[in-house]
């Protein structure tokens, strides 16, 4: 007796409507996904501004309610008001409207008023966190875990702190020297309390939108400009990979996917604080 195949039901296979609704659905969370991350993205940007603007905000109150700038007040007014002790001396609560590092003129360490800075603004009550760790000393063999007792992370992520530091150039730069807000990568110190571990971890496209919503999107020109950083100079403007050309022809390098998501960038944003 002949055997017959069993009738097609049609359950063994997808369908042309099948396989495009597939497809769609497919489209549609990738395109839900990437969305995500560009809105995710956009909300770091933001909060990243926001937070400088609260820090310079925060240190003009500081100015006009104590006669100083935080980290650069006097040593005897600081003890009256019990905000960290500092000796006086240079670069230690010397009351100059310089925030100053340890070493003044070298951009390769951070501590003294640099650090003095946050610990003065927190005990004040005008910004978030705690940073009362800090003295008026150098700091020697910082880590990943240590750095956030000292220096606020920058809300854009990475390992981004907001350094905020007279800039002195020339030292690789031609920024304008005055005190200003760094963000940069910065993982270590040695133990001398040199900046071991300092990259730029901003990408140009990151660099870029912080720089155009601030002020005027260009790298070497206005009150954000950015930097190249590295752990012998905080500062330094090394052009490639971050931007593109030179001089004020510069441009953020975001012509590529590739380069415009490597982290390759500093940014240096002027504070417009009063010099005594």
């Amino acid at each position: 007796m002949s055997q017959h195949p069993p009738p097609h039901t049609g359950t063994d296979g997808f369908t042309l409507i099948e396989m495009t609704m597939v497809l769609v659905v497919t489209a549609i969370l990738f395109g839900t996904i990437f969305v995500g991350q560009e809105l995710i993205e956009s909300s770091k940007i933001r909060s990243t501004i926001s937070q400088v603007q609260a820090y310079k905000a925060a240190a003009d109150t500081f100015y006009n309610k104590y006669g100083g700038l935080p980290g650069d007040l006097l040593a005897t007014t600081a003890a009256q008001f019990n905000f960290t002790t500092r000796t006086g001396a240079a670069q230690n609560g010397d009351g100059n409207g310089h925030i100053e590092n340890c070493g003044n003129a070298v951009d390769q360490d951070g501590g003294c008023e640099t650090a003095l800075v946050w610990s003065d603004l927190s005990m004040a009550g005008l910004i978030p966190g705690s940073y009362t760790t800090a003295t008026d000393a150098t700091l020697p063999n910082l880590t990943i875990k240590t750095i956030p007792l000292y220096y606020p992370l920058a809300k854009i992520g990475n390992t981004n702190v907001i350094i905020l530091t007279y800039v002195l150039p020339p030292h690789g730069s031609t920024l304008p020297i005055g005190n200003a807000f760094v963000i940069v990568g910065l993982q270590s110190t040695n133990a001398i309390g040199l900046y071991s571990g300092l990259t730029p971890d901003l990408t140009p496209y990151e660099a870029y939108s912080i720089d155009y919503k601030m002020d005027d999107g260009m790298p070497n020109a206005g009150d954000v400009q950015y930097v190249s950083a590295s752990p012998t100079s905080l500062y330094t403007q090394a052009g490639a990979p971050c931007i593109q050309g030179a001089g004020s022809s510069a441009i953020y390098n975001t012509m590529t996917t590739a380069n415009a998501s490597t982290e390759a960038c500093g940014l240096w944003i002027n504070s417009d604080f009063p010099e005594r």
